[in-house]
């Protein structure tokens, strides 16, 4: 095959692969555990993979496309990665930082295919066709994503609802990812608009129309096969999202028909594009992106009133005093009513403060970000492993109640997640490709004076880090991040004229194919693709699997133990075994196992039997990963569980959480887990003065004087549990609720006190007279106490409300007689 054909057919096989990329964040799937990020991510490994192999098969044969590493860029980023090697292998746990979690699906080896990625793009595509047709496919990804935000918008019912409530996420879960991935389609929106002639109009219309011809077989295939309409039936029942979808499509018939308008007509199409995206965006309320958006853009402004035309200086100006004048507006409505119904997002930047919930718990983060940083300045503790800085410096004041985010894996904050990970050698490795990109791209502003060439792509830069400064990267920015680099490496090569192929006469020789190096990089590929992305993909949807079928049965009302459950669990185990994605496994099951625990119904020699095989999965996980404090947590609580099989388990309980505390010393709940098995134990002095601590920890959370109430309730010290309760009750702990007399009941069980639980449910018949449950319960602890007759009138009470009761009521009368 002449060189010049297997050239062709190799890049466009790799540009195909990126276009995929590109579209990766609207891929979802429910199959999986953690459907917004899972399927997504090893979807970008695979095809990475692919691209960098179909890469080095070009370059071995065409060495045109061999690297060249002279672009200061390409240089900065892999260095970036070689000191995040370097962070790993001599950070707090390496294995961790290879392959990471399920959750994030970040780690050492995400960032390799990253590289990878970028690798391809800066060494295959010389022309700037293909940098048009990315960028332009890349908007019409997002167009798919904004109608389907719009749905969420409009709560159309037949498409998925948004994760975040009121705020938009689409199909990135997460309302704070979407902004940010709204970010850098916004700016390529106005690039194009700026220079409407670069972009690939025909390329975008063929993409819709594309688009079209799947929405019309899966409509044809759905009436067919199954009797029910497709999207396209849907969507025309709902003007709100029908209207949008129509203009689109009259856009595009537009371009056909009227040629010699098409350039009004797509300065217009861009403008409406621009609003409807910005519209999203503002949909997601994020006001870290917000801010970091206004950064880029004052950017702009800036650097054309200094360097601009008159014209732009005047326009510039303008739209600079339209902006400040638009802010003192907000400012001064910021308690408006209006302006919380209208504008949420507005409001929320008002309110920005450091002493607010979140501006404190984010500023007590970046604390101990900078306190593990400083103990570990050069290299850090490696990628992934920011939770052990996080724990070993956790600020105990963020635990506010029982709904407080306590387990950080992230520090929110660009600077302080590389820094606390990688040092102060990788935070420079990491600024130096801004630095060099900016400076690549004042390059190409001295060469052709074009703001929109490079200020744009700057101010884009400028934004994303800005915004990066509140929160942490995901797949769905870093492929965009990395395009956008690859282009500005494209623009500062001398020589950016795309290669004339048949202008080498050697590529029209026949290329010497002698299929070893394809082969040997296959099997290299397969090897990779099965053990590094097949099994930890199959692993998680066996684990999926589980967690639907125990959903299934407990919507049914049914008992959740279930074989298939604990089959799934251990298949998911078996695959995720030596990759990852175990400790996360295990972590649930541990949750299945807890709640069966609590189920008397089930057999008792089978839940021994899970309890066991928990105990021993998650044993191994604290033996895996001995600086995760969470791990300790998970499986103390397993042991607290498994303690009425065998007492022996609370000793292990006590010591694992004894270990566990140098790791995180001021972590409230550790002191209480273990205070709570000392209970277990009887040895009640002990555990108060774990309770103690932890309460001395968080003195503003009602749990913990709770919590060393009941420990002094237990001990016969009532006056002290009163002063604990009158403490919860300054803090706005209401008891005179069912739920809490419950779970104070639950105490007295524990102490044998039937007096106090007779008083207690008396005060629960009280709130809920017409409950029969309360009196039977009621009866019950009278006859403990020896009294019938009260036991006989609460019994007659409970039928009385309840007669389906009178079978039971009549043997508990029976067995009454008897005492």
């Amino acid at each position: 095959m002449p060189q010049e054909k297997l050239t062709k057919i190799l890049v466009n096989i790799i540009k195909i692969g990126v276009l995929i990329i590109l579209f990766l964040p609207l891929v979802i799937s429910a199959n999986f555990f953690f459907p917004f990020v899972v399927l997504r991510n090893f979807l970008f490994r695979t095809i990475a993979e692919i691209i960098f192999v179909l890469y080095l098969i070009l370059a071995v044969y065409n060495p045109a496309y061999r690297p060249k590493f002279k672009n200061k860029i390409v240089l900065a980023v892999i260095i970036f990665f070689i000191v995040l090697f370097l962070a790993c292998l001599f950070g707090a746990d390496f294995k961790n930082s290879i392959w990471g979690n399920y959750e994030r699906m970040n780690g050492l080896f995400h960032s390799l295919h990253l590289v990878l990625y970028f690798f391809v793009l800066v060494n295959v595509f010389k022309n700037k066709k293909d940098w048009q047709d990315f960028f332009t496919f890349s908007i019409f990804t997002s167009l798919l994503m904004s109608f389907i935000c719009l749905a969420q918008y409009f709560q159309v019912p037949f498409l998925m609802k948004s994760s975040g409530g009121d705020r938009l996420t689409g199909t990135l879960g997460n309302a704070t990812y979407l902004a940010a991935y709204y970010i850098f389609h916004l700016f390529l929106i106005y690039y194009f608009f700026a220079k409407e002639k670069l972009f690939s109009l025909k390329f975008f219309i063929y993409s819709v129309l594309t688009f079209d011809l799947i929405l019309i077989i899966n409509e044809i295939y759905l009436r067919l096969s199954v009797k029910s309409p497709g999207i396209i039936t849907q969507v025309f029942q709902y003007s709100k999202l029908f209207i949008p979808f129509l203009i689109l499509q009259i856009f595009i018939f537009s371009f056909f028909f009227f040629k010699s308008r098409q350039k009004l007509l797509l300065k217009i199409f861009l403008a409406s594009l621009f609003i409807f995206e910005f519209f999203i965006f503002f949909g997601a309320q994020t006001r870290g992106a917000v801010l970091g958006l206004l950064a880029g853009i004052l950017f702009y402004i800036f650097f054309v009133v200094y360097s601009g035309q008159k014209k732009q200086k005047i326009f510039a100006s303008s739209f600079l005093i339209l902006i400040i004048v638009f802010s003192l507006f907000i400012y001064s409505n910021k308690d408006s009513k209006w302006l919380g119904e209208k504008a949420p997002v507005l409001l929320r930047l008002t309110t920005i403060s450091p002493k607010s919930i979140t501006g404190e718990s984010r500023l007590l983060t970046w604390e101990a970000s900078w306190k593990g940083w400083l103990e570990r300045p050069l290299l850090g503790y490696g990628l992934e492993n920011y939770n052990v800085v996080f724990n070993k410096y956790f600020p105990a004041a963020i635990f506010r109640d029982q709904g407080s985010q306590i387990w950080f894996d992230k520090a929110h904050n660009i600077i302080f997640d590389i820094g606390a990970t990688s040092g102060f050698i990788g935070l420079f490795s990491y600024l130096a490709i801004f630095i060099f990109a900016f400076f690549y791209l004042k390059k190409v502003y001295r060469k052709n004076k074009d703001f929109n060439e490079s200020v744009l792509f700057g101010s884009l830069l400028i934004a994303y880090f800005g915004q990066n400064f509140f929160v942490f990267d995901t797949l769905n920015t870093e492929i965009l991040f990395y395009l956008i680099l690859g282009f500005i490496v494209f623009q500062s090569e001398s020589n950016n004229a795309p290669i004339d192929i048949s202008e080498q006469e050697k590529l029209k020789k026949e290329a010497n194919f002698d299929f070893l190096t394809p082969a040997i990089l296959l099997i290299l590929f397969l090897f990779s693709f099965y053990n590094f992305n097949y099994k930890p993909l199959k692993g998680n949807y066996y684990l999926a699997k589980a967690l639907l079928l125990k959903t299934i049965k407990e919507q049914k009302g049914e008992s959740a133990y279930d074989e298939e459950v604990i089959n799934n669990f251990k298949k998911a185990l078996t695959y995720s075994k030596n990759t990852f994605g175990r400790f996360e496994t295990r972590q649930q099951l541990t949750n299945y196992t807890m709640d069966l625990s609590r189920d008397e119904s089930i057999d008792q020699n089978k839940l021994k039997e899970l309890i066991e095989f928990a105990v021993n999965e998650m044993e191994k996980s604290v033996k895996e990963s001995p600086l995760n404090v969470r791990e300790h947590l998970y499986l103390a609580t397993l042991y607290d569980a498994a303690a009425k099989f065998n007492f022996d388990y609370l000793n292990k309980s006590i010591n694992v959480l004894t270990k566990a505390i140098p790791l995180s010393p001021t972590r409230p709940q550790l002191y209480f887990e273990r205070g709570q098995a000392k209970i277990f134990q009887g040895k009640f002095e002990e555990a108060i003065s774990d309770f103690k601590k932890g309460a001395d920890l968080s003195p503003t959370v009602v749990e913990s004087h709770w919590n060393l109430a009941a420990a002094y309730i237990l001990s016969g010290q009532e006056d002290k549990a009163e002063e604990e309760f009158k403490k919860a009750e300054e803090l706005g702990f209401n008891f005179q609720t069912v739920q809490n007399y419950q779970r104070l009941i639950q105490v007295y069980i524990n102490k044998g006190d039937y007096a106090k639980m007779a008083e207690l449910y008396k005060k629960m018949i009280e709130l809920e007279p017409n409950v029969a449950s309360h009196y039977a319960k009621l009866a019950w602890v009278y006859m403990q106490m020896g009294e019938k007759e009260k036991a006989k009138e609460a019994t007659e009470k409970a039928v009385e409300i309840d007669p389906s009761l009178r079978a039971q009521a009549d043997l508990f009368l029976e067995e009454l007689k008897k005492k």
